[in-house]
């Protein structure tokens, strides 16, 4: 009779973690933004305390490659880590995010991602994202001079 209440008490065990395992998260936890030619995903990779992971990607959806982009987006919470992009701005209205130097480029059909942690209570996905992206031509505004150092014959 013990192993027979020893086998029933596992089999309730085994069921209970395994619930806990596959809870469904109830809040919706990505979103898909369709700007100008690109798609942004806004994705909550993990979520905690008054924390949330979050990863982005950018997808260049045209024929030209974009340049120095940057997106923007309302958000109430404080980025405390970010990888992959930097933080323009986050004054707890919007937040503003650039490339770093690395991935500034988005090839046709290229995909840029990072992400970030932020902290904040009330943490929900963004309304909105705005990109932008922008050339500019340095050799404008810009004078060149040279001055010889050295001369070797």
């Amino acid at each position: 009779m013990k192993k027979l209440i020893s086998l029933f008490l596992s089999i309730i065990m085994l069921f209970q973690l395994g619930a806990e395992v596959f809870a469904v998260y109830n809040e919706d936890c990505a979103r898909i933004y369709n700007v100008d030619e690109c798609t942004v995903t806004y994705t909550v990779q993990n979520e905690w305390d008054s924390y949330r992971q979050i990863q982005m990607s950018i997808t260049n959806n045209s024929d030209e490659t974009l340049r120095n982009w940057a997106l923007k987006f309302d958000g109430v919470g404080e980025i405390t880590n970010i990888w992959n992009a930097e933080v323009c701005k986050n004054d707890g209205e919007f937040i503003a995010l650039r490339n770093c130097g690395y991935n500034y480029e988005i090839i046709p059909d290229g995909t840029v991602e990072f992400g970030f942690q932020i902290r904040g209570d009330g943490l929900k996905l963004p309304e909105s994202v705005s990109f932008c992206n922008k050339i500019v031509n340095s050799t404008d505004s810009s004078e060149i001079c040279f001055n010889v150092q050295n001369n070797w014959d």
